[in-house]
């Protein structure tokens, strides 16, 4: 999604970042003055960045100093987005990252079992006989966070073995 305004990248420099920890590192962060949703509580502060079509946004919660990623997760996910419009500075990191996770162990333990043994599993669709099975479930999502907007990606690929004898 596109940001409703989005930034300069001219307006975008090396800033530091203070990562869980207290760790310090220099990352590009994009800057920016408006009117936005904002809220402030005793953990963190809370800005919305709307995006171009008006029916999303993007709400970022920053911790306040001494304030753990955990304990702001647990106060952020139980209040309500911010309803009152102020005007402030946003300096807010440009980044990208991703996840990768292998699902099988977790298919199992919710049940589903009999794909992934040879010999039971029925992917007949596949090649017309009851040799394959599930040998692998991967997720992988990246979201990438730049002056433009957001964008998200997320695919997920089942890998399948032959069971037959050879």
């Amino acid at each position: 999604a596109r940001w409703d305004e989005p930034f300069m990248v001219s307006d975008t420099a090396d800033a530091p970042f203070v990562l869980d920890g207290n760790k310090l590192v220099q990352v590009p962060t994009m800057n920016r003055v408006g009117s936005y949703l904002y809220a402030e509580s005793a953990t963190h502060q809370t800005l919305t960045l709307p995006y171009s079509d008006g029916s999303l946004a993007m709400t970022i919660a920053l911790p306040r100093p001494g304030n753990s990623l955990a304990i702001v997760e647990a106060a952020f996910l139980g209040e309500p987005a911010p309803t009152a419009w102020q005007h402030v500075k946003v300096a807010l990191p440009r980044f990208e990252m991703g996840s990768r996770f292998e699902l099988s162990e977790a298919l199992q333990a919710l049940g589903v079992r009999t794909v992934f043994q040879p010999g039971q599993a029925d992917l007949s669709g596949i090649d017309g006989t009851r040799d394959q099975f599930v040998s692998a479930v991967i997720h992988q999502a990246v979201i990438t966070l730049d002056e433009a907007g957001t964008e998200a990606a997320a695919a997920t690929a089942v890998l399948t073995k032959g069971g037959g004898m050879a």
